[in-house]
């Protein structure tokens, strides 16, 4: 189940399988997967957006993480992801927002 977090500037829908976190960038859609570890270190030359969601993610961190979705935000990304040509995993995530609201 998809979590959206804040990860500072960016948010980021994230979900936690057993060895990755898969997080879909909120305003195109692009997919990262990242192997779950504990000793993520913020890295201060790392300017890429996937540089705070690095740190989000240690594993006692990412549970920590208030999930905001609400009716607000379903309609939000429905709108923005629209003129988008949707993958597999955009579609997944609307799915999961739509029956969440």
């Amino acid at each position: 189940m998809y979590k959206l977090i804040d990860c500072g500037t960016y948010l980021w829908f994230v979900k936690k399988s057993n060895k990755y976190f898969h997080c879909v960038y909120s305003v195109d859609g692009e997919h990262k997967k990242l192997p779950i570890k504990n000793n993520y270190v913020k890295n201060l030359n790392d300017k890429t957006k996937y540089g705070n969601l690095k740190c989000f993610l240690s594993y006692e961190g990412f549970e920590k993480q208030p999930c905001i979705i609400n009716n607000k935000t379903h309609k939000f990304y429905n709108k923005i992801w629209k003129r988008l040509n949707k993958t597999i995993l955009m579609k997944e995530v609307l799915k999961q927002i739509k029956e969440q609201v």
